[in-house]
């Protein structure tokens, strides 16, 4: 294990990869605020952005051959965020979530002891993950379709009209 040295490449437009690629079973290239993990057997694009700029990016470098950018992307994980615009009291917002129905939770958490505290709300079904913070900022993550990007926000909205929790013990 002492003898492990981290391979170093770069791509050059025009030339390809330079430096010593030995050994190289998976690259991660930064792009923006993407991050493009490729292999010989796959690639991922993780962070924000539009997915269809990296791969252009990929197929425009010798990276993937064109028949890429017909594929129908295959999505792994989808998170997101949206706002409340009001602050968020979290130990008492973990309170009023422990009543949602416990055939709909698998876990409440209250953690102050972060560098920004959160409450984290882990859904069976549908399987989401809601971390909400004081400044009112919600973050989820576990949705496996763009189309359903708007579905946590409207769940967020039913947990204070459908199961009855109240906001004004939480903002």
């Amino acid at each position: 294990a002492g003898d492990f040295k981290k391979p170093i490449v770069r791509w050059v437009p025009g030339q390809g990869w330079i430096g010593d690629a030995e050994g190289v079973k998976k690259l991660v290239a930064k792009r923006g605020q993407q991050t493009i993990v490729l292999t010989n057997t796959y690639f991922d694009v993780m962070g924000l952005g539009n997915y269809e700029e990296a791969l252009l990016a990929i197929v425009k470098n010798g990276w993937a051959p064109k028949m890429l950018l017909q594929a129908p992307p295959t999505y792994k994980k989808i998170d997101g965020i949206f706002y409340i615009n009001r602050p968020i009291f979290l130990e008492d917002l973990k309170d009023e979530l422990t009543k949602l129905p416990k055939s709909m939770v698998s876990e409440v958490r209250y953690l102050p002891e972060l560098a920004v505290p959160a409450c984290v709300l882990k859904l069976k079904n549908p399987k989401w993950t809601y971390q909400f913070f004081r400044n009112g900022t919600v973050l989820f993550t576990g949705i496996k379709d763009p189309s359903e990007r708007e579905e946590p926000r409207k769940l967020f909205k039913e947990f204070f009209t459908k199961y009855d929790l109240i906001p004004l013990l939480a903002f």
